[in-house]
């Protein structure tokens, strides 16, 4: 029904055009389904302001099934409107609603309505809504609520062209809305301060999420933006100014963030240089995010504006300003130290001044080595040059394209056999083949292609480039090439837009490792790459990189930084000394990324970044500071700066300081170490003070007697334990001696605990070494093994019976209701309430009480452990508990230093093969840190650190009791024999006599006890890695063979069951051998044979062999009543073509997801990388570091649950890539026990589903 707007017309602001007035009270018109007069009663009390009592009625309707906001198409909505579904009727009204209104009300709402009227409006709108769509309690604090939805449905939701992006104010279609008419309004409303409140609706978005500042939410500031679209923003902000800086500094980080981001031009250099004082404040904020920011831009500025900028803050602010402005001075430019000067001579914190004296310190350092070091030159540049191709290449293009077709061909006949009249219409290989089948002419397209390599003429062919990669990698054709350079490779891909590193299946390390990345970038030019300097500098700036494969292949420092040296800015940008240079850049560069490029690929250290760096040396971060303590070595008097720093007044920085001097070396340290020594209280710095002495050789032993460090304890332990160690019970520490057989004071090991403990840091501690080789050999290992063992217990304490009862009858009612509803799938519906409490009891009963990674400094004492012990723990942890990555990460390091040969063998079987990726790779980080350390390479470190489990040349084990001796030794069957002094077999170890020694007694009994496990691990271990060695096809040299495994206690045990081959340079057999225990080697005739001087030994295998030499072998086996050690003459090769690349002729065999998980972990196989949908397709197993297997199947999702699974493919990938490699390039022995695997999965199928494949 028709309002009737004439009872209101003396109310009328404008008497000449009712449009808004008739918009008002169409758009009203709906509620008079709720209410039949509600639409009059409103427009009365929003005209005059009679029959307030609505707004107290309105609240009520929200209780309604459809509350009349929805009536309203709900206006000043919190979230964004969506009318793209334009079928749906409610959705169209809603759209016809904003639009009513957005046209003909809001336009000139402040002509048509007085003040008082839009504030009885603004009521109205706010009194619909309800109060859980309530977003404004996030804007300006100090506004009218109502006013802010009058702006969100005015300024946003009713003018909301796109479901996404902003859209753009146009005054011409909102005439009337000015700041001027804002600040009216506020001051209508009664605020004090209307300008304030104005600019808090500017900026202010306090406590808003990350999803809900941007985007598609209406009260983003993304949205609220339109504000400084106004007309009369500039003259506003221009005429405030003061009062936009005070309410700035005032205000929440979000509304920093807002102006940063949104106010017009504000991060433009015009902008930056005429108001500088908003960015001076801002760049001492308390916010980091808007520091690191706002610092970046100063870099616009001069350096006197800076100075200017922040002088005020630095000797007005409060304590927290003054630091951050020390910091910011320190950073931009050298030229700030007479400004620092002259504030340490007024500043009256110590705090303070002792940051002003280390600024001042360091500044000092970076002029005068800029005056003592020649800044590091750039290496000259030369372009690669082409190589070309001969045309005799066009023969071998023309050959390879007809086996390609013949292939093709014979591949599309086989599918449509296999599809037969399925209605199926994808048929791929078909598709493959009529591609190659448009090259009528391959001699023609052949010398195209040459010109094209040739860089001569680009082949726009599309027919021929698109299959140019395929044909070319073809038997690799190409980089058999003597000419093939990366130009070629290059020119493979040319012009490519996405996949811009495509090339590089072209290449090897090789081909490019006198290649830097000037050149690539040149070539890559010169053949129409869509590829910037910014693409490649992001491979080494980003903090996560997901281009590992182009490090592998540009690892040198020679190919990397004269690249950066020629392009500054990209370093300077990650260290925030200029703002980022590329607006539509896809990530921000990182400051540790930049570093840590500086310290893997840099001579020395830039001149110009000392002022970044050097604050970095003493830093709180661990990897940060390493890195720029390695890059500061080379600077003249550098260790001044960390002599300095044992006089500053925190603990930590003393701490760190007197580190950085043990590692730099310099004997100018010792003195003040010493006096720092005489006066220092804290035990920590203590500590650190002696490690760094005795790294400088100072002879510590006066601070070592029994007296002194029982002295230290008492001191040390008075002291609290630290919260996260309050469970240690100090009492149970084991009782020690000391080398000299006296007993240790009980608190002195109880301190040790503490103090390492407190340390933190799992990794071996020089002084608590120091202090553990103090004492006996065997109080050593009890300490390391009671530190490794509880850590572990009370890392994996499970709660008990009674807590897992309270916790489940406490959640089961909830537990029961989601049920109940679907929310956990239709299988647990239909459990019964005692069901569901038994299943939380279990899963409480199962869960850990917590993570003990907090005491992980405990774990410094560890190292002392036994290997053996150490080994047997470590490994049981690591299977069992695979998921508690922090804790596995402490343990490793807490041995990562540890030359045991048990310990070395368990992580060489972590980096070989292991399911979390990360601990894998620090695994190997480890190994090859203690083979370079030695000298030898990883697999070298393998052969030479095989325990022995003590046994000596010919097996024998000799355990001393003083007055007895007796031996061990295994026997043929694997069964330990204990022998006495007359060599009679007893059971075990007899009890000690008067005459015995106890302590060696001990040492017996541990070494018997280690000794049997070590046997056992290393028999294991060895079998597996003998076997990778066999599938590697990995060669001895026969001098190392005879010495490290022929000759070494246990492994000759298992190469005597093993065949053997002896191979010359050429890799050509010599002949077929198996070692007896005694040392002897025979061939499968049994005669006794001799190896070559210079020759090289390798594992047989079948197809190493012709048939006669198998069966012979296998006779001889029979013959000594010898079982192989693992199947060596048995699995053949599969079929397969020259191309192929993977094997699927046991596709369609089906079991089910659990079966095929269990079979594939019984052969070593781990789960395939989980996909984007929370699932996986492969499961595989990794072979040295450079080949891994992959053994398809349907797929499961992550967690799993027993599904069907269908067999597919195994194929392989080189490690580091994602091209799968061509079957004939996989090593042979590889190959057929890869595919025995395959074979065993597809045998444990249940049965087979021959029209799977369709």
């Amino acid at each position: 029904m028709p309002l009737n707007l004439s009872a209101f017309q003396k109310h009328f602001h404008q008497n000449q055009d009712f449009s808004a007035y008739e918009a008002l009270a169409t758009w009203l018109s709906p509620l008079a389904e709720v209410d039949g007069d509600l639409p009059q009663r409103i427009l009365q009390y929003i005209f005059s302001g009679e029959n307030s009592e609505i707004l107290q009625e309105l609240p009520q309707s929200r209780k309604n099934h459809y509350p009349i906001y929805r009536f309203l198409g709900v206006p000043s909505l919190t979230s964004l409107p969506r009318f793209d579904n334009q079928e749906n009727e409610e959705e169209k009204k809603r759209a016809d609603l904003h639009t009513l209104r957005f046209k003909q009300l809001y336009p000139h709402l402040f002509t048509h309505f007085s003040l008082a009227q839009i504030t009885r409006y603004s009521e109205f709108l706010f009194a619909i809504n309800p109060l859980e769509n309530d977003m404004t309690r996030h804007f300006a604090p100090n506004a009218p609520v109502p006013y802010l939805y009058l702006l969100i449905d005015a300024l946003i939701y009713t003018r909301r062209k796109d479901v996404y992006g902003h859209t753009p104010f146009s005054q011409a279609e909102l005439p009337d809305w000015t700041h001027e008419n804002l600040l009216a309004l506020l001051k209508h409303q009664g605020i004090e301060n209307p300008k304030e409140v104005l600019l808090e609706t500017w900026f202010e978005r306090q406590n808003l999420k990350s999803w809900q500042s941007t985007g598609w939410n209406t009260h983003g500031s993304e949205n609220l933006r339109v504000l400084f679209e106004f007309p009369d923003t500039q003259a506003f902000f221009e005429q405030n100014l003061n009062l936009v800086r005070k309410k700035l500094g005032e205000l929440s980080v979000n509304a920093r963030q807002v102006f940063l981001n949104h106010f017009p031009n504000s991060q433009e250099i015009a902008f930056i240089q005429k108001y500088p004082f908003f960015f001076t404040d801002l760049a001492v904020s308390k916010d980091k995010e808007i520091r690191q920011q706002v610092v970046p831009l100063l870099s616009h500025l001069d350096n006197e504006t800076v100075q200017n900028g922040l002088r005020e803050h630095l000797f007005h602010g409060n304590s927290n300003q003054r630091k951050i402005a020390i910091e910011v001075l320190e950073k931009v430019c050298t030229d700030n130290i007479p400004l620092l000067e002259q504030a340490l001579s007024q500043e009256k914190s110590k705090s303070i001044q002792q940051l002003l004296q280390s600024a001042l310190q360091r500044l000092n350092m970076a002029v005068s080595s800029e005056n003592a070091l020649a800044d590091l030159p750039i290496p000259p540049f030369q372009a690669i040059e082409v190589q070309a191709i001969s045309d005799d290449f066009a023969d071998v293009l023309v050959a390879s394209f007809q086996e390609i077709f013949a292939q093709k061909h014979r591949a599309a006949e086989l599918e449509a056999e296999r599809l037969g009249d399925s209605t199926y219409s994808y048929r791929e290989k078909r598709r493959e083949y009529e591609k190659w089948a448009e090259i009528q002419q391959p001699e023609i397209a052949a010398q195209a292609i040459i010109n094209h390599l040739n860089l001569k003429q680009k082949c726009e062919n599309d027919d021929i480039t698109r299959l140019l990669p395929d044909w070319l990698k073809h038997k690799k054709i190409l980089q058999k090439r003597p000419e093939f350079n990366l130009l070629h490779a290059l020119a493979v891909h040319q012009g490519a837009q996405y996949g811009i590193f495509y090339f590089m299946n072209f290449l090897t390390v090789e081909n490019v490792q006198h290649i830097d990345l000037r050149q690539l970038f040149e070539a890559m030019q010169r053949l129409e790459y869509k590829v910037t300097k910014r693409d490649l500098a992001e491979i080494y700036l980003k903090e996560k990189s997901y281009s590992n494969d182009f490090k592998k292949f540009f690892r040198q420092p020679e190919q990397v930084y004269p690249f950066f040296l020629e392009n500054m800015d990209f370093l300077r940008e990650a260290f925030g000394l200029i703002p980022p240079q590329n607006e539509a850049a896809k990530a921000e560069f990182s400051a540790d990324a930049a570093l840590t490029l500086l310290h893997d690929y840099f001579p020395s250290l830039p001149n110009e970044l000392h002022t970044v760096v050097l604050p970095l040396a003493l830093g709180s971060r661990k990897v940060q500071r390493l890195q720029a303590q390695d890059l500061l070595a080379k600077i003249p008097n550098v260790h001044l700066m960390a002599i300095a720093e044992l006089q500053n007044s925190q603990q930590e920085k003393r701490v760190l300081a007197a580190d950085w001097l043990g590692r730099l070396g310099n004997r100018e340290a010792v003195q003040p170490l010493y006096e720092l020594l005489k006066k220092e209280k804290k035990e920590l710095v203590i500590a650190q003070i002696l490690t760094a002495l005795e790294k400088l050789g100072e002879d510590i032993s006066a601070y070592l007697t029994p007296q002194a460090l029982q002295k230290d304890a008492e001191k040390g332990l008075k002291g609290k334990l630290s919260p996260s160690f309050e469970w240690f019970n100090l009492a149970n520490v084991p009782a020690a001696k000391w080398q000299n057989g006296e007993t240790v004071e009980p608190c002195i090991v109880q301190w040790w605990f503490v103090l390492a403990e407190k340390l933190k840091d799992p990794k071996p501690n020089p002084l608590l070494n120091i202090y553990l080789n103090l004492l006996d050999n065997h109080s050593r290992e009890k300490i390391g093994e009671y530190a490794l063992t509880q850590f572990i217990a009370h890392d994996t304490l499970k709660f008990d019976a009674y807590e897992a009862q309270v916790y489940a009858k406490a959640n089961v009612d909830r537990r029961l209701y989601e049920y109940q509803r679907g929310y956990y799938g239709v299988e647990k519906e239909e459990l019964t309430e005692a069901e569901v409490e038994q299943e939380l009891f279990n899963e409480r009963k199962n869960a850990f009480v917590g993570s003990n990674i907090k005491s992980k400094g405990m774990l410094a004492l560890a190292n002392a452990c036994s290997g053996a012990a150490a080994a047997k723990m470590l490994r049981d942890f690591t299977k069992k508990h695979y998921a508690r990555r922090a804790q596995i990460q402490a343990m490793l390091l807490a041995f990562s230093e540890s030359n045991h040969h048990a310990i070395i063998q368990f992580l060489l079987s972590i980096a070989r093969r292991y399911r979390v990726a990360g601990i894998q790779a620090e695994a190997k980080a480890m190994i090859e840190a203690i083979a370079e350390r030695n000298g030898w390479t990883a697999d070298e470190l393998a052969d030479r650190s095989m325990p022995s489990a003590g046994l000596d040349e010919q097996g024998f084990l000799h355990l001393d009791y003083g007055s007895r001796q007796f031996c061990a030794y295994v026997d043929a069957k694997d069964k330990w024999v204990l022998q006495d002094e007359n060599e009679n077999v007893i059971k075990a170890l007899p009890a000690p006599r008067q005459s015995d020694d106890a302590d060696l007694v001990k040492e017996a009994k541990s070494a018997l006890s280690n000794a049997k496990k070590e046997w056992k691990q290393t028999l294991e271990l060895q079998t597996v890695r003998l076997h990778e060695a066999m599938c590697l096809q990995r060669t001895w040299t026969s001098a190392d063979w005879q010495t490290y495994l022929l000759a070494h206690p246990i492994m000759r045990r298992l190469v005597s069951r093993l065949v053997w081959l002896e191979v010359d340079e050429n890799n050509e057999i010599l002949q077929s051998f198996r070692p007896e225990e005694d040392g002897m080697l025979l061939n499968a005739d049994n005669d006794e044979i001799e190896l070559h001087e210079h020759s090289r030994i390798q594992i047989a295998h079948r197809v190493l062999l012709d048939e006669t030499q198998v069966n012979e072998w296998k006779t001889h086996f029979q013959d000594y009543k010898l079982a192989f050690l693992f199947p060596q003459m048995t699995h053949a090769l599969p079929k397969f073509a020259h191309d192929d690349t993977l094997i699927g002729d046991k596709m369609g065999f089906t079991t089910d997801t659990f079966t095929l998980r269990g079979v594939a972990a019984q052969l070593g196989y781990q789960r395939g990388e989980i996909g984007d949908g929370g699932g996986f397709d492969t499961y595989l197993k990794a072979f040295g570091e450079h080949w891994t297997a992959y053994i398809s199947f349907s797929g499961s999702s992550v967690p799993e649950n027993n599904i069907p699974a269908v067999l597919h493919d195994l194929f392989f990938k080189q490690n580091g890539s994602s091209e799968t490699v061509a079957l004939s390039e996989v090593p042979r022995v590889l190959l057929a026990e890869t595919y025995a695997n395959y074979v065993t999965v597809a045998s444990a199928a249940s049965h087979f589903d021959a029209k799977y494949k369709r």
